[in-house]
């Protein structure tokens, strides 16, 4: 850490939560699209999904080594959240037939 950094006062951490916050929705989002591609046996998007879920992961784990105890309280925050139903939670899809995905229970209105 430089002296600039300790002297300012600005928690170093506050600029990487938006990045850390990102980089697990984007782990979560591809987590979901791998598995619809491997079902379906599209390689393209297969391939596409395990770039994005990789480069997720090198940004989540860069700020985890500098910020371990932050981005454990943020984990725990984010556990407590989809427990208490304010986050998302991917294992809440339902796959329909046509492996499009849809929110359970009419979640989310139909245009039609």
């Amino acid at each position: 850490m430089t002296e600039r950094e300790t002297d300012s006062g600005a928690d170093p951490f506050a600029s990487n939560a938006k990045a850390l916050k990102t980089a697990f929705d984007t782990m979560e989002r591809q987590a979901i699209a791998l598995k619809a591609a491997e079902d379906s046996g599209d390689q393209l998007a297969f391939d596409a999904a395990v770039s994005e879920l990789r480069a997720a992961q090198m940004s989540f784990l860069r700020i985890h080594r500098r910020f371990p105890a932050e981005t454990a309280l943020y984990l725990a925050q984010r556990q407590a959240e989809v427990v208490q139903g304010l986050a998302f939670d991917p294992f809440s899809l339902v796959v329909r037939q046509d492996d499009d995905f849809d929110e359970p229970d009419g979640a989310r209105s139909d245009p039609e």
